[in-house]
Order: structure tokens, then sequence, then C-alpha cells
């Protein structure tokens, strides 16, 4: 009686681990797709940043947000939210677009250092979460180089035009 009570201990604590294992979720890797200005004004400036989400899961992942904040060159850059819950397929990826906001002086300074320093890189580091629904907050953190010339072609863009002065009476 005791032999068959072990097997039967065993076999359900077999199931049992089965199941977790069934259920437990490899964390969805996020990589950084690039940035584009989107308006702004003196005081603070949004912008577009494209994140790239890999689920390596056999099951779907229902994203519900992702918090994050970016540096260049070693400061604080922006920070922003997803505005919407996504779900991401089984084994697929899909491109996150959060709004990140900016003060213009940061950019700028960022910027003119770079130029200063000839350096026609900067520096990016990316950090923050991806809340999974019923699975929890999950970490991501990654950093590499983004082309200084390309931060400045969007600002150059995202300029406001002259205003037309109407020509003095003679």
């Amino acid at each position: 009686m005791r032999q068959l009570l072990r097997i039967g201990l065993a076999l359900g604590a077999a199931f049992l681990l089965a199941a977790c294992a069934a259920v437990s979720l490899k964390p969805p890797t996020v990589s950084f797709g690039g940035i584009e200005w989107r308006q702004g004004n003196l005081a603070e400036q949004h912008f577009a940043l494209a994140l790239r989400v890999d689920n390596p899961n056999a099951q779907e992942l229902p994203v519900s947000a992702l918090t994050l904040e970016l540096e260049l060159a070693g400061r604080r850059f922006a920070s922003g939210r997803s505005a919407e819950p996504v779900t991401i397929p089984a084994g697929d990826d899909a491109l996150l677009v959060v709004d990140v906001v900016s003060d213009l002086a940061s950019v700028l300074r960022v910027v003119r250092e770079a130029r200063r320093e000839g350096r026609s890189a900067i520096d990016f580091r990316l950090v923050g979460e991806v809340e999974v629904a019923g699975y929890g907050r999950h970490p991501f953190m990654r950093s590499g180089v983004v082309r200084a010339d390309r931060i400045e072609r969007s600002l150059n863009r995202a300029a406001v035009p002259p205003v037309d002065r109407p020509a003095a009476a003679p």
C-alpha cells in the first residue's frame, strides 16, 4: 500500500511539474526599431519610438503595457508608456510605437556635444519593462548607437518655418 502511495505521489508531482512547465513563459525580447520626431514646442518634444517585441513562446503573448526610459550619450533623454494593449502571436513579433516626451534643451545638448567632439554617432541605452497580462513584468535593456545626423535631420524637419511678414507700405 505504501509503495502504491509513493508511486501515486510521484506521478502527481510529475504531472504538476509538467503543468507548470506548460504555462511557464520565456520573456519577450525588445529591440530598438527607430525614433522619429512627431511634434513639439520649446518646452517639450514628442517622438515616436519604434520597438520590436519578439515572442519566443509557443503561445500568444498578451502585452498590456510597455514602459521605457531612453538615454542618449549617458543622459536621460525621454520616457514613455505604450498606449494600447497588443497580443503578439506565438513565435512572432510586433512593432510597437511608443510616444516619448523630451525637452528640446536635452536634444540640442546631445547633438551639439557630439558635433563638438567630432562624433558621428551617439550612444543610446533603452531600459524598460514589458507587462504581460497574467505573467507579470519582464525587464529589458538594450544599447547601441544612433547616427547624430539622423537626429539632426529629424529636428530640422521639425523646425517651425519662418513667418512671412507683409512688405512695408511704400
